[in-house]
């Protein structure tokens, strides 16, 4: 064979190997062997976020190829928003790095877009969710606001982290809607300390709370009778709470009730797991895989029982469809939707 055509193919070799990177030429196990995935956590530790992520990292890497630890750290500032733009474009984009943060803030581009938002909910690789979720407006019995009908008539002083948390995401839309009464004291360092707030009697209660991180932390207060369950918040009733009503439920106007239904589309996705974009697809299909095993394995569920949590698998692929069935709303529905989420001006 000719000298030229020998060099030809010895390039094209080395091109076609170049074209196909590392991917190509290590298996999701070689990768993984020997390495841990950060787990970067969009709150504070302690609060029920936190301590759902904390059970995945003890499970997630023995169903990872080559089995890798998984190690949780919190960033908490700025609601998770500083989290979310982190994984958007910070971390490593092959599969060391995956972070957990609030259920509202894949829809909060949508509804209530800020400047300080620098990810793209869609280029983000979804694992999927450990429930669906319901969510509570919720006052402390020592409050005058016993029902939501009160928060009409008195003053609701309630507690809020950042910009973009579900937790912060429910009052507006209140206000807007039925007149209620709210003072929003933002700020708050995560969940707990919003919950040591209003035991203090700093606060009157606290909206769009999780209802599984209730039923995980706060057992006793149900025991004790300590709140008033005012409202609470997704697309159809919690079997917990039968007679509690939903937020959109009470809404006369039919564009309101519309709106107020896209903005509690997060409950569908109740604790979202992602990845940063352009993760190498076998990597991807692998952490995917290792999720849905994880959720439905024994020690997994019986870590998660003794804990009292309620753990219902919701795929990465059910996740992006829920973000599609929100991104894909009328454009009157979006609009409105973010006339409900702009604050009153006093």
């Amino acid at each position: 064979m000719h000298r030229r055509q020998i060099t030809a193919i010895l390039l094209a070799g080395a091109a076609s190997l170049a074209l196909a990177g590392p991917s190509a030429a290590q298996s999701v196990e070689e990768f993984y062997k020997g390495k841990s995935i950060t787990l970067t956590v969009g709150t504070d530790p302690g609060g029920g976020y936190d301590q759902y992520a904390r059970t995945l990292a003890r499970h997630l890497g023995r169903f990872v190829p080559g089995n890798p630890a998984v190690i949780p750290k919190n960033l908490g500032t700025a609601g998770g928003i500083v989290a979310a733009n982190r994984i958007f474009s910070l971390a490593p984009q092959d599969g060391t790095e995956i972070g957990a943060f609030h259920r509202g803030l894949p829809i909060m581009p949508l509804i209530s877009p800020a400047k300080e938002m620098e990810f793209d909910p869609a280029k983000f690789g979804w694992l999927g969710s450990l429930n669906k979720e319901a969510s509570i407006c919720m006052s402390w019995h020592t409050s005058k606001i016993k029902t939501f009908a009160d928060t009409r008539e008195n003053l609701f002083i309630v507690g809020v982290t950042g910009v973009g948390a579900s937790l912060d995401t429910f009052e507006a839309p209140l206000m807007n809607v039925y007149g209620s009464k709210m003072k929003i004291i933002a700020g708050y360092r995560g969940g707990q300390n919003i919950d040591l707030a209003m035991e203090r009697g700093e606060i009157d209660g606290r909206c769009g709370v999780s209802w599984s991180s209730l039923l995980v932390r706060s057992a006793d207060w149900f025991k004790e009778k300590k709140i008033h369950i005012l409202l609470q918040f997704g697309l159809e009733r919690h079997a917990d709470l039968k007679d509690i009503p939903l937020m959109q439920e009470l809404a006369k106007n039919p564009d309101d009730k519309t709106a107020l239904e896209l903005i509690s589309i997060p409950t569908l996705i109740g604790r979202p797991y992602f990845t940063p974009p352009g993760l190498p697809k076998d990597r991807l299909a692998a952490l995917q895989n290792a999720f849905n095993m994880m959720v439905k394995d024994a020690g997994f569920m019986a870590d998660a029982n003794k804990q009292r949590m309620e753990i219902q698998l919701v795929t990465g692929d059910e996740v992006e469809k829920v973000l599609s069935r929100a991104y894909g709303s009328p454009p009157k529905v979006i609009a409105r939707a973010r006339e409900l989420m702009k604050m009153p001006q006093n």
